[in-house]
């Protein structure tokens, strides 16, 4: 047994250290390794290590002090891999005596080796070193199974199984007829730590019950969608054999959940899983249609003792109230006694229709502290002294916002009991950096026997000691959206919610006409004995100043209320009886020591909206009385070398004569000095001769009066003004102006504020560009509009200046940007919107060139997410007043709206992006969220994160969040998954939060294995998993280039997201640092190396060498740049030719080829070309034009063919070339898979034609030629009449090139369908099979093939490759098996595979010698997509087959067409790199 190996291995081993420690001899060091973990039937580390796990060790010779781990590393330079102090010493680490497993799934394939520094106790250190092999893991035989019992009867395949979240599911592997020994399972992953070890047969996905039964899945914690479940197999040879199954859960949307609610009735509910519960609640079952019973269990599993039954709806966990007593049989409360503290799980066994049905909720409880018994507030602290002052500047203590910053009030007064909570701090937000509370209201109201208001925040007041002041600014109220619904804002005195006084600002109707006012009423008993309203002019810009005087003395109220800091005005005064005062009758606290309280109150009453009031300056006073001055400043602009005098108002409210000025600064004068009466004045004089012109100096003098102790400062401001240098204000300080070329005017306007010391001039306007303008400008202060005419203006980005001048002001410099492009591109032009990876941006100076802030600061950002088709473009989703670059602390501040990328409201802002080439790395897209703990959330979903995505349907995010869970508000890191508008992935992870807290939020994108990882960082510590969503459609990573834009070159992006989603209250978020990062992937081993140099030409999409040894280059839309090469492949001359649109406008072309009577002095070029629409081509629009005269810069252009094919997609006519005097060229096809659909695809409803799909050919020099295709008139679905191009082979689906190989085959490459959505194959398998195919899945009884990969074939003239088209009776699709009949009997297969989402694309043969001479007569393929590399393809020497396809060069920026030169040297096209590279072999050959 393991145990007996292991007792003697240890003391075969005590022998050995004893006997060597007599003799004083250490061993040496040895690297070894065992499958078991206590490390019996050690072995040498060497050879080939087949298990999947290992334990890797050092033994201990007694004479060890430490051993450093190094794996696949040296010694040498490199930190640990790991490092034990004590022995035993394992490579892994170490649990008490046993060694933890290294998992070798986790390593690739091939050699790999561990070296050790072992430190001896005497100091002296040895190195040792084992290596070993892991050999590949191949595809297993085994199969995945399911069962719906725990018996596993029944077992079937479970991949592409489609399970409903109802059913039962036990997974399992039978390996006993294979000898199986152990099995490792990973769900929607394939590394990493396993979520469980088998090692007996079964082998279960979760594990066995004890009587050896299996136990089920819990498809809760799994959650609704695709799944990937990998398996690894230890057979009974050692051999690791990899399994895998896809498969589906399918949620119901009836499903039982468990869910809470604050309330009897189960209103407001929300889902119990990931919840933190912090006071007693009500948890029960929703969605109970159907179920009969629940047993409830807590924190133990469903074979123990259930915590609760209930037999009859609804279904509480802590019971109902009975009919007879209540009936509405509201929920009991559950008051968390019987839970834990933490970590908590409620599972319900829900019988539904006789099946019983597990679900699970795990939450978190927080107990509630005591020693808070005045709610909310420890009682000592409510009383406070006066005078007191809030300024919403700072974090002062005590009752709290929803950002946990204390705003200062000690208290919230309660409603009437059995009215619930009237504390809401998730409403309350103070803006530190404003010095403002933001209030957001509720309907509640202190007011006759209702007495629910919210949020009435106070202090306890000493009222029966002294007069006592309660004063507010209620700021520019005017602004709320208020509708004389009685919506109203001020300060309150009183006892509670039936014995108050409160002045508000109020919103009223009179006579039909909203009306504002300023309210006084007085309410005792649930009673009023005063209550009066003033109206009052209420202008958005305007604030009020609201009064309440209380006197005990005389028992009266005064209300009062001063206008943008004007003279007080009385609203009333009222006597009022003691007990307002804390006096006669008063019931006082003796914990809190008055009874009496003084704060703010806010309400939108009768509105059926909230509102949000911003209140300032919360003031208790106790009215002593102080000396007033009128104005309270004395500020004065003063031209430099003048001087203002200013006359000071002195008040007190007796008479005096012994005020005196002291600590007046040198550039300022006042008399009198001393002796000032009361009432009196005296003056201030500020003069600048003391003063630097263009500085602005201030002070503060002291008045004070020795017979009274009073002391008050007046602040003094001057600016010393250089009429020199004045300058106009303008807004904005840059013009940024975006249209579409030749679409006529577009205006910016501009408006100017002058200087107080000149405040009227006529200024002037002048611009450097011929397309700006300006309607006549009038005096300023006042707009001008500046025109920019876009007729005549190429696409593209246009800069200019302007300079504004003016009388007795400096010149004003203007920079203009004007950007023309497309409108799905714009603000950006579409070639500048993707970026390569890696792409990094910081905030700490201005990203010129990207999309601009408020401030006219490039933020770096080259693209705007746009809103969902009819919610918005790009332009509506930018909204640049939102965003603001903070260069000096390199924040990049983000202003919320509520728009959202969710579901199907996709409305988002700002979503500020990059596109990347997502098929040519694993990318990392991350960024910052810097302290959002005070971007001033309420828990309404507040949220701000990294996204990644092709539209707002389809989007992946990690954010930070703000939400409620009951009253608490939490903060959380979210991960969503959207894929067509439903949600596959919704992890939160509640977190920490703290003003100082920061996160680094990150995506991790993984083409290669189709999958989105999410993580985050707290304070860069570490970065902590959130989970991983597999088989992400294709679309996702930019595969299949048919849907993409080629100008922009990828419908993949990332970048940042923030929304105030529910809240009213925008939020400022604040970014610092973005990146786009390439993720870690294994690279190939390149057998050659090769010199590269590149020169740029706009999207090159083919090219052929001339018979002058030059190269001519396609570019998208249809210019011809030459090149000419000298011996070490620099480019000593370029000429670029634009014959192409000039004649015909821009046009979709992507052949080239050189007509074979061309001599080096006359060189003729054939061109393959479409209509320019990349999603909306011209049907028949291919043509192929000759183009003649290359000494004059090929100035004549003749149309051989005409009439070819073209899909709505970007398939047309592609590559061409001449063979045996006749023209070859391949078409690509109309539709995903050879049948047409009915769903919004990039190929819309367009069916196959005769000559599409196909390599066609056309005797062109033959005498009476015919090229005119499809010509008007002609059924386009029909056979040609009439047109000499015929099909030389066909079933091609988009063959983009091909070669005419010197062993006499031909090679093509073909893509495959690179979207699941995109393709169905023709309706029937026999003809006819015209007609509109079902894009439901094959194994659903569509005719969706899904996802096909990239092939490689061996044409012959007359065959059928696969790819179906019932215009020329081709039904058949590939080999038949979709479809479950025959091949069609023409039909060839594939000889290669080109690999998935490759768009494989250039091909030829390699002629030359470069490679030492080892590649001749091999094919060279590039992939355009996934791999961005060179295909080497090794033929079979009867060149029938490949037997061989490696990778020769990679770093290719979507590398599209591929050429050799006599020299052998090679020429790719890198469209996405906008240039040609010439490469040549960096050969070391030997005889």
């Amino acid at each position: 047994s393991k145990a007996t190996v292991s007792v003697l291995y240890w003391l075969h081993m005590a022998r050995t250290l004893a006997l060597l420690s007599a003799l004083n001899v250490a061993t040496a060091v040895t690297v070894e390794w065992s499958r078991d973990s206590q490390r019996g039937s050690p072995m040498q580390l060497s050879g080939t290590v087949e298990a999947l796990q290992v334990y890797i060790f050092v033994p201990d010779d007694g004479d060890i002090k430490t051993v450093e781990f190094f794996l696949d590393k040296t010694v040498a330079g490199n930190t640990a891999t790991h490092k034990e102090g004590k022995a035993p010493y394992d490579l892994a680490g170490t649990s008490g005596t046993t060694s933890l497993p290294l998992n070798t799934v986790n390593l690739p394939a091939g050699a790999h080796f561990v070296e050790v520094l072992v430190t001896r106790k005497n100091g002296a250190t040895e190195e040792a070193r084992g290596d070993f092999t892991i050999p590949a893991i191949s595809n297993g035989a085994a199969l995945l199974d399911v069962s719906a019992t725990s018996d596993r009867m029944g077992g079937v395949p479970l991949d592409g199984r489609t399970i409903p979240h109802t059913e039962e599911m036990y997974i399992f592997i039978d390996g006993s007829s294979m000898g199986d020994r152990a099995v490792q399972f990973f769900m929607d992953r394939s590394s990493g730590v396993p979520d469980r070890t088998d090692t007996v047969t079964p082998f279960d996905y979760v594990g066995e019950e004890t009587d050896g039964t299996a136990v089920k899945l819990n498809k809760n914690a799994l959650g609704a969608g695709l799944h990937t479940l990998t398996a690894y197999v230890e057979g009974n040879g050692n051999q690791i054999q990899k399994v895998s199954a896809i498969f589906t859960i399918v949620a119901s949307p009836n499903l039982p959940k468990l869910e809470f609610s604050p309330n009897p009735d189960r209103s407001a509910s929300a889902p119990l899983e990931g919840a933190t519960l912090t006071e007693a609640t009500h948890i029960f079952i929703a969605n109970d249609n159907g179920v009969t019973q629940v047993k409830f269990y807590l924190n133990t599993p469903s074979s123990g003792t259930a915590f609760h039954i209930e037999g009859g709806k609804p279904f509480d966990f802590g019971g109902t109230v009975s009919f007879s007593v209540d009936p509405t049989k509201p929920a009991i409360e559950w008051d968390l006694a019987e839970a834990a503290e933490g970590a908590n799980t409620v599972i319900a066994v829900v019988t539904v229709s006789g099946t019983d049905i597990e679900i699970q909720a795990s939450f978190t409880v927080n107990k509630p502290s005591s020693g808070k018994d005045c709610n909310t507030a420890v009682c000592a602290d409510i009383k406070v002294t006066l005078p007191r002052t809030l300024s919403f500047d700072s974090d002062v203590g005590h009752i709290k916002d929803s950002n946990d910053l204390g705003t200062g009030f000690t208290y919230v007064l309660p409603h009437t009991p059995g009215l619930g909570n009237p504390y809401k701090p998730a409403l309350l937000t103070m803006d530190t950096s404003a010095a403002e509370l933001r209030v957001g209201t509720t309907n509640g109201i202190e007011y006759d026997s209702e007495n629910d208001a919210d949020n009435l925040l106070c202090c306890g007041v000493p009222a029966a000691d002294g007069k006592v002041i309660t004063s507010v600014w209620v700021d520019k109220p005017g602004t709320v959206s208020h509708g004389g619904k009685f919506e109203q804002a001020g300060v309150f005195f009183g006892n509670d919610q039936d014995n108050t006084a409160k002045l508000v600002w109020v919103s009223y109707k009179s006579g039909g006409a909203v009306t504002a006012g300023i309210m006084f009423n007085v309410e005792i008993d649930g009673s009023y004995i005063f209550n009066h309203r003033v109206p009052v002019t209420s202008a958005a810009g305007q604030s009020f100043h609201l009064r309440l005087e209380a006197d005990p003395a005389t028992k009266t109220i005064l209300g009062e209320y001063s206008l943008d800091g004007m003279s007080y005005i009385t609203v009333g005064s009222t006597v009022a009886p003691d007990k307002l005062f804390s006096l006669g009758t008063a019931v006082v606290n003796p914990a809190i020591g008055t009874a009496t309280f003084a704060g703010i109150t806010t309400t939108h009453r009768k509105n059926n909206s909230p509102l949000v009031f911003i209140l300032k300056g919360f003031t208790l006073d106790s009215g002593a009385p102080t000396l007033e001055l009128t104005p309270s400043i004395a500020a004065g602009y003063v031209a430099s070398g003048g001087s203002e005098t200013i006359t000071i108002q002195v008040a007190y409210i007796d008479p005096l004569t012994d005020v005196e000025v002291s600590n007046v600064p040198v550039w300022a004068t006042i008399l009198p000095l001393s002796n000032i009466t009361t009432p009196g004045s005296f003056d201030v004089t500020l003069d600048t001769a003391q003063v630097p012109a263009g500085t602005t100096v201030t002070a503060t003098v002291t008045l004070s009066s020795d017979s009274t102790g009073l002391s008050v400062g007046l602040p003094l401001s001057l600016e010393s003004v250089d009429v020199s240098a004045l300058q106009l204000t303008i807004d904005p300080v840059r013009l940024d102006m975006i249209g579409k070329p030749d679409s006529g005017s577009t205006g910016s306007v501009i408006t100017i504020t002058t200087h107080p010391l000149v405040p009227t001039v006529t200024y002037s306007l002048s611009c450097d560009e011929p397309w700006l303008s300006w309607l006549i400008p009038g005096p300023a202060p006042g707009e001008v509009t500046v025109l920019a005419d876009t007729n005549g203006l190429a696409e593209g980005s246009h800069s200019a200046t302007c300079v504004m001048s003016a009388p007795n002001y400096v010149d004003i410099t203007i920079p203009v940007k004007l950007v023309l492009g497309n409108s799905n591109c714009l603000p950006m032009v579409c070639s500048e919107i993707r970026v390569p990876v890696p792409h990094n941006i910081t905030f700490t100076q201005d990203n010129g060139g990207s999309l601009l802030d408020k401030n006219g600061v490039g933020t770096g950002f080259t693209y705007v997410f746009p809103h969902s088709p009819g919610a918005g473009t790009s332009l509506d989703a930018y909204i640049k007043d939102n965003l603001e670059v903070d260069t000096a602390n390199g924040e990049l501040l983000v202003t919320t709206t509520k728009g959202i990328e969710y579901k199907t409201e996709n409305n988002a802002d700002n979503l500020l992006s990059f596109g990347f080439a997502a098929p040519n790395q694993m990318t990392y897209i991350s960024t910052w969220l810097m302290r959002p703990y005070t971007a001033n959330t309420n828990g309404k979903f507040e949220q701000a994160g990294v996204f990644f995505g092709h539209d707002q349907d389809n989007v992946a995010k990690v954010v930070w969040v703000s939400y409620m869970q009951g009253s608490k508000k939490i903060y959380a890191i979210m991960f969503l998954v959207e894929v067509e508008g439903v949600v596959v992935k919704n992890v939160k992870i509640n977190v920490l939060n703290g003003p100082e807290l920061s996160y680094e939020l990150r995506i991790l994108v993984d083409p290669y294995n189709q999958k989105i990882y999410g993580d985050y960082s707290l304070n860069g510590v570490l970065f902590y998993p959130l989970g991983v969503v597999s088989s992400i459609p294709s679309e996702f990573f930019s595969f299949d280039a048919a849907g993409i834009d080629p100008i922009i070159g990828t419908r993949s992006f990332g970048g940042i997201a923030a929304s105030q989603r529910h809240g009213t209250i925008a939020c400022k978020f604040r970014f610092k640092d973005f990146y786009l990062k390439v993720g870690e992937r294994p690279l190939p081993d390149l057998e050659f190396d090769f010199t590269r140099k590149s020169f740029g030409v706009e999207y090159p999409t083919n090219m052929a060498f001339g018979p002058d040894g030059k190269l001519y280059v396609t570019s998208l839309f249809g210019q011809i740049t030459v090149l000419t090469y000298d011996s070490n492949l620099n480019v000593v001359d370029s000429a670029t030719y634009t014959t192409l649109p000039d004649e015909l406008g821009p046009r979709l072309t992507l052949g080239i080829a050189i007509d074979p009577h061309s001599t080096v002095g006359d060189v003729i070029l054939w061109v393959a070309h479409s209509s320019p629409e990349l999603r909306a081509g011209g049907l028949n629009s291919g043509m192929v034009s000759k183009l003649s005269g290359s000494e004059n810069g090929f100035p004549t252009m003749t149309h051989p063919l005409t009439g070819l094919p073209r899909a709505e997609a970007n398939h047309g006519p592609n590559s061409l070339h001449f063979k045996d005097g006749k023209l070859y060229l391949v078409i690509g096809g109309n539709s995903g898979a050879g049948g047409a659909i009915t769903i919004p695809t990039e190929f819309g409803k367009r069916e196959e034609q005769f000559l599409a799909a196909a390599i066609v050919v056309a005797d062109v020099f033959a005498p009476g030629f015919n090229g005119q295709c499809y010509a008007n008139g002609e059924d386009p679905w029909g056979k040609i009449t009439g047109c000499d191009v015929t099909n030389w082979a066909t079933g091609l689906r988009n063959s983009y090139d091909f070669v005419f190989h010197t062993n006499g085959q031909v090679y093509a490459t073909d893509n495959g369908l690179g979207s699941f959505h995109s393709g169905a194959y023709p309706v029937r398998p026999t003809p006819p099979c015209f007609g509109f195919a079902s894009h439901a899945p094959y194994y659903d009884g569509g005719q969706n093939p899904l996802e096909q990969t990239d092939l490689l074939y061996n044409v012959k003239p007359g065959r059928y490759y696969g790819h179906g088209n019932p215009a020329r009776d081709e039904c058949v699709f590939k080999d038949g098996s979709y479809q479950g009949v025959p091949p069609d009997p023409r039909f060839d297969p594939p000889i290669g595979d080109l690999g998935m989402h490759a768009s494989a694309n250039g091909i030829i043969e390699y002629t030359g010698n470069g490679g030492c001479g080892n590649l001749a007569g091999d094919l060279l393929v590039l992939r355009y997509s996934s791999g961005d590399d060179i295909l080497r393809v090794e033929l079979s020497p009867d060149g029938l087959h490949a037997v061989k396809i490696t990778t020769i060069a990679i770093n290719f920026n979507d590398p599209l067409s591929i050429r050799q030169n006599t020299n052998g040297d090679i020429f790719v096209a890198e469209h996405g790199g906008k240039k040609v590279t010439a490469m040549r072999f960096k050969d070391n050959c030997t005889p």
